[in-house]
């Protein structure tokens, strides 16, 4: 007895399966068409071959160029020249840091970045009917020129290469600051400078005092011209900062802070950088070092200022790093020098002998709260709220029993002297 064969497939699958072999047949009998043809049926795509081709050419241009010039970069490192050395590192930290004089650079990168917005956005809008031809290209245009625009608009408020404004050829390093009112950008309602008059007279020695936030370290910034007053001005010997030129301004001051910065070099070398326009002679290093007391304790080390200090200066204990932060600033021989807490870790004793020393024959700006500092400095001034509210010598802020008073006996309260 046969059994009937059953028929599982459904009509939908028998539909495929006739559709599917009635395609093939057509594949089959399709004519040869030549290259030429085929590019005459596709006319209407040849403006995105177009774009997607400029792309390539622009992209394919910029890969060599980059990678030439990363590979001249990582060579500049291999020579033993120093003075190449730093000459061409210059060349091309300028060629990256100045987008002022980098427009051919912008304009490259923005118009590959462009066309590269037409060949993917650009086809998938096309293709889907949500923009027409000339909308793509328009749109390109405007990133084109906002891009362009935004290049301009990153410029600094204040430009470091800038070689306007006046040198003068000489500066006896006084120093005026006339109702100076300063908030940073980052917190424009946040004011830390509330009409600040304050005056240090050539050659003085000033320590700043008042708790966390008053202003100590924003009027140090002001000095190095960091930041430009919202009103006010700040004078020196009689000139407004902002009339001078900005070169010859940080060419007169020092800064040395609590945690001072290391290279990872030799001890002479990181006391050199504190003149980078000439080459310093071991001379200058070593009386640079004696008068920051650094200089015997670098003589009985092995290498003596052959000895290399590790990244971020990590063999030299605190004090150590701020002596030989101090030996720098000194040896930049400067009219004026800022020191935010720089000798925090040194001992009272070798405290006195090296501020002593570095504020010869200069005006010294001291934010510190040592009373063995204090005690000496010519004039102290007590901040508050962003303004000075006493100023005087150690003795008569004592007896007028106010701000300082009670901060000192503070201290005296808690030990620290």
């Amino acid at each position: 007895m046969k059994m009937k064969e059953i028929d599982l497939t459904t009509p939908e699958q028998n539909e495929d399966e006739s559709s599917s072999k009635n395609s093939s047949d057509q594949d089959e009998n399709v004519p040869p068409v030549s290259f030429l043809e085929e590019l005459r049926l596709n006319l209407p795509e040849w403006r995105y071959i177009v774009v997607g081709l400029i792309s390539a050419f622009i992209l394919a241009a910029l890969e060599p160029f980059f990678t030439i010039i990363l590979s001249k970069i990582i060579a500049v490192f291999v020579g033993t020249d120093k003075e190449a050395i730093e000459e061409q590192a210059m060349i091309f930290s300028l060629m990256f840091v100045d987008f002022r004089r980098a427009h051919l650079l912008t304009i490259t990168f923005v118009l590959s970045w462009a066309m590269l917005y037409c060949c993917a956005f650009g086809i998938w809008f096309l293709t889907t009917g949500r923009m027409h031809f000339e909308s793509v290209i328009f749109s390109a245009i405007s990133v084109l020129c906002g891009a362009w625009a935004a290049a301009h608009i990153m410029k600094p408020a204040i430009d470091n290469l800038s070689q306007e404004g006046e040198s003068p050829d000489h500066f006896d390093g006084n120093v005026r600051f006339e109702d100076v009112w300063f908030n940073y950008p980052s917190r424009p309602d946040v004011p830390i400078l509330k009409g600040l008059n304050l005056e240090v007279a050539q050659g003085e020695t000033v320590a700043l005092v008042g708790s966390s936030g008053c202003g100590k370290s924003t009027i140090m910034q002001l000095l190095e011209r960091f930041y430009d007053p919202r009103e006010g001005r700040v004078v020196l010997d009689g000139r407004d900062m902002k009339q001078l030129n900005i070169h010859w301004v940080r060419a007169q001051v020092a800064f040395v802070s609590k945690d001072p910065v290391l290279f990872k070099c030799s001890l002479a070398e990181n006391i050199a950088y504190g003149d980078n326009s000439r080459t310093v002679t071991m001379e200058e290093i070593q009386a640079a070092a004696e008068a920051a007391n650094i200089h015997t304790f670098i003589e009985e080390l092995p290498q003596k200022y052959e000895t290399q200090v590790g990244d971020k200066g990590m063999q030299l204990s605190g004090a150590q790093k701020q002596r030989i932060a101090i030996a720098r600033a000194i040896l930049r021989n400067p009219k004026v020098l800022l020191m935010d807490e720089a000798t925090s870790a040194l001992d009272t004793e070798s405290e006195m002998v090296v501020l002593d020393k570095a504020r010869q024959g200069r005006t010294c700006i001291v934010v510190t709260h040592c009373l063995s500092i204090l005690r000496k400095a010519d004039c102290i001034a007590v901040l508050q709220g962003g303004v000075v509210v006493e100023q005087g010598t150690h003795q008569q802020l004592l007896a007028k029993k106010g701000v300082y008073f009670m901060s000192v006996a503070m201290q005296l309260c808690h030990g620290r002297v």
